[in-house]
């Protein structure tokens, strides 16, 4: 079933959680996993570029809240959260 995304419940999970976030030219994705790699949530927003870096943060931390609460998990359960992006970044010129 190649494609399928499966949900599981947080009485399911295997903590720790994980948040991964990719930050695309049209849309940043943002999945909640458990330690078995087993997906609680997804939820995708728009990039929305002209908006700035500033901007895309705070949706971004508004997005892993959304899917925390939808899948009832505090963020004391998160271990870690990984951010991809395209191209290479320069962190000091922002």
């Amino acid at each position: 079933m190649t494609g399928s995304k499966f949900i599981i419940t947080l009485a399911e999970a295997e903590l720790p959680l994980f948040v991964g976030i990719d930050v695309g030219g049209t849309n940043i994705k943002l999945g909640l996993i458990d330690n078995r790699g087993r997906t609680l949530g997804y939820h995708s927003i728009p990039t929305e570029v002209e908006r700035g870096p500033d901007d895309a943060i705070a949706r971004m931390a508004a997005g892993v809240n959304q899917l925390l609460e939808k899948a009832g998990a505090k963020k004391s359960a998160v271990a870690r959260i990984g951010l991809a992006t395209p191209g290479p970044m320069d962190i000091p010129a922002g």
